[in-house]
């Protein structure tokens, strides 16, 4: 598997995204906001909120929550607002740090999840500065991605592969994953019809979250996500650099 290079450089980081500073991975079902957030977290040192990973958590457990949320997911639907934004504020009750750098990947999904969050900014109860990360890709190149993903099932791990010859990003012994040596399989949702279901929900709250965004004053930039993610990385540091923030 081809290894991303590192394109981070200190004097960069110093100088924009300052300690306080929450991004937002905004962008339809495949389009890499948990790879982007997995080199956020191994190079630059933030923390992720991964909604999808806190479900599937939650699944784990084999809780009267979590087998509802599985049944959601598997049929395409949305988890209800106050659940995730629970959880959430859960996550961040027990795991944020001061000065801690933080990324939501996958939340807020909806108008009314992003005006809870946003409450919680304005009060102070996590005082951070918002920039919003779009991430741009048509909805059949989405179908073709995520037709092709694997995930490694191993939760603390979660690396993601696929079986698209041009993405080259097969594991290198098949079935095993590259980074931790779990096991590499297809997810039960990562079919056509439920990834179309999961794209119309996505398409209905998309333009609504993104003028909230914009009426509230947060900072949005957009990403092409269909490129390889060395070069997502790139035009990310130079999207970001000298953000007044």
């Amino acid at each position: 598997m081809r290894r991303v290079p590192l394109l981070w450089q200190n004097a960069w980081w110093e100088g924009s995204l300052k300690k306080r500073t929450l991004l937002i991975f905004t962008g339809p079902p495949g389009s890499g906001k948990g790879s982007l957030s997995q080199l956020c977290v191994s190079k630059l040192g933030f923390k992720q909120v991964s909604t999808g990973n806190l479900c599937r958590q939650e699944i784990a457990k084999g809780t009267q929550t979590g087998e509802k949320i599985d049944f959601l997911i598997k049929s395409g639907k949305l988890v209800p607002d106050g659940l995730i934004t629970q959880m959430v504020y859960d996550w961040f009750l027990e795991q944020l740090d001061d000065g801690a750098l933080v990324i939501l990947d996958g939340y807020p999904r909806t108008v009314r999840q992003a005006e809870l969050f946003h409450k919680m900014i304005l009060d102070g109860t996590f005082p951070f500065r918002v920039v919003v990360v779009q991430l741009a890709l048509d909805d059949e190149a989405i179908v073709k991605r995520l037709s092709s993903r694997f995930v490694c099932q191993n939760k603390q791990c979660q690396a993601i592969y696929s079986a698209n010859p041009d993405a080259n990003m097969m594991p290198e012994k098949e079935g095993i994953c590259d980074t931790c040596g779990g096991e590499v399989r297809r997810r039960k949702d990562d079919v056509p019809e439920v990834i179309r279901e999961r794209l119309r929900i996505y398409h209905q709250h998309a333009h609504p979250l993104l003028d909230f965004y914009n009426r509230v004053g947060y900072r949005v930039f957009k990403l092409d996500a269909d490129q390889p993610i060395k070069n997502m990385l790139h035009q990310f540091e130079q999207e970001t650099d000298g953000l007044a923030l």
